[in-house]
């Protein structure tokens, strides 16, 4: 509870840019957003969510794979059935090791032909194998490409109050290499 809270934080700004790479990505079948802790994965899933809010041709759905079996997927399946035509499912700490599998979202993506997947992990998965590259269509989205531009630095700051310059800003950039994690942290001690 208290770590949803805190991603979902009314100081975190959208990140426009790494929204857009993860729409354009989306014509593939799945899109991994991979990176380590504080890149800022979970709270991209969450916006990208709040982005299709109001789409009626999506249907989405909001996973952790890190808790979530291969039983409870049926009743995903069962959802998107019943809503609208396209249907994206964004899985949040994904790990072969916990919960689902590749194999699980292999079983959902033949089981829906409208399904497009988001996930995202902090390690390679079995969906990068050239195996599942054959009927799938992977697309990776690395950690550089997840980190804030210094617009977003900007508009961070100034939700937490805190008066910058333009070369602080981009000092703080270049401190902070963009991580959404470290930005916010030093945003809220300022």
């Amino acid at each position: 509870g208290i770590r949803a809270i805190r991603r979902t934080s009314r100081f975190w700004t959208t990140r426009h840019e790494a929204i857009a790479r993860v729409r354009e990505a989306m014509s593939s079948d799945v899109v991994l957003l991979r990176g380590p802790a504080g890149v800022g994965k979970t709270s991209l899933l969450r916006q990208f969510a709040a982005s299709m809010e109001h789409d009626p041709e999506r249907g989405v759905q909001f996973i952790d794979g890190g808790v979530t079996g291969a039983k409870e997927l049926s009743r995903v399946l069962d959802a998107f059935s019943d809503g609208p035509s396209l249907h994206v499912l964004l899985i949040d700490n994904f790990n072969e090791a916990e919960g689902l599998t590749t194999d699980d979202v292999l079983a959902l993506l033949r089981a829906d032909t409208a399904l497009r997947i988001v996930v995202a992990t902090r390690q390679a998965t079995g969906l990068e194998s050239p195996l599942v590259a054959l009927e799938f269509d992977v697309q990776v989205v690395p950690a550089p490409h997840l980190l804030m531009s210094q617009q977003e630095v900007a508009s961070v700051l100034a939700l937490n109050g805190v008066e910058s310059t333009e070369v602080g800003v981009e000092t703080l950039v270049e401190r902070t290499h963009g991580w959404p994690a470290l930005c916010q942290l030093v945003a809220a001690r300022l």
